[in-house]
């Protein structure tokens, strides 16, 4: 009962053995009657009555520290002994904080996003652009870079078959018809008039300003020998170009010899006048 209500075997023996030694003093004084004689008694009683109590208390304690001692050394592992095993099934409980630790340290997996695509590589040869547009037939762009680059190496026919194609996408730009021109001009024998007349016209549609467009049309009017009208667009032209362009000169004298060519013309026939 005392060891369940958790109160010490010790404290209940010193608690009963003190009221048995209150009990005798009294009991011997009431017993000696001379007043001598019944204060040595009950001195010597108090005396033996507290070594009494001091011994059974002492004695108590030390069994209760042996009996803890042994119950602790039962439970300890010997200096020098192998770590216990667990048994099978079981977890330590280090083991599982530290499971639990490493996985509260990391962080909750992200569900996983696909890589975006990477994009194919831009074309830049001619062998790249011509493959790309013979899997790509209507990537305008792609054709009209392979026309760009046929242009470039002098390839006017096979630049021209881009362009029909670009033409057919209604991809065409004011530069692009430009450029278109200049390659019809080229396999025209350097003549602008014809399918060049109608490229240049078509570049001029979509921007007016264009500076390669105004050039070829000032050149298709000097080549039909309009030029008052290739006096007006060579104007025009040099009026959109920068000052220190490099162009600016050729464009002046290019003017000159128009201004010339029409103070040097011939003067018109006279009108025939019926009699």
């Amino acid at each position: 009962m005392a060891d369940q209500l958790g109160i010490p075997v010790g404290f209940i023996a010193g608690l009963l053995t003190g009221a048995v030694a209150v009990a005798l003093p009294v009991v011997l004084w009431r017993q000696l009657r001379p007043a001598m004689a019944r204060l040595r008694y009950l001195l010597a009683a108090c005396l033996v009555a507290g070594l009494t109590v001091a011994a059974v208390v002492v004695y108590l304690n030390a069994r209760e520290d042996d009996s803890g001692a042994g119950a602790g050394g039962a439970n300890s592992t010997p200096l020098g002994a192998p770590p216990q095993v667990a048994a099978a099934g079981s977890t330590p409980v280090s083991a599982t904080s530290a499971a639990v630790g490493a996985a509260s340290a990391q962080p909750a997996s992200s569900p996983a996003v696909p890589a975006p695509s990477a994009s194919p590589p831009t074309p830049t040869s001619t062998g790249e652009l011509a493959h790309r547009v013979s899997s790509h037939s209507q990537d305008a762009t792609a054709w009209l870079a392979l026309a760009e680059e046929r242009r470039a190496q002098h390839d006017y026919t096979g630049a021209r078959a881009a362009y029909a194609r670009v033409v057919g996408l209604e991809g065409m730009s004011a530069q692009s018809w430009a450029d278109y021109a200049d390659v019809l001009s080229a396999l025209a024998g350097g003549s602008l008039g014809g399918e060049a007349g109608a490229a240049i016209d078509s570049a001029l549609s979509l921007d007016a300003w264009n500076p390669k467009a105004m050039s070829l049309k000032a050149s298709q009017q000097h080549q039909q020998h309009n030029d008052a009208e290739a006096l007006v667009w060579w104007r025009r032209l040099r009026a959109v170009l920068p000052p220190d362009s490099s162009e600016v000169p050729i464009i002046n004298a290019n003017i000159a010899e128009a201004e010339a060519l029409m103070n040097t013309a011939p003067p018109p026939p006279p009108l025939q006048t019926g009699r």
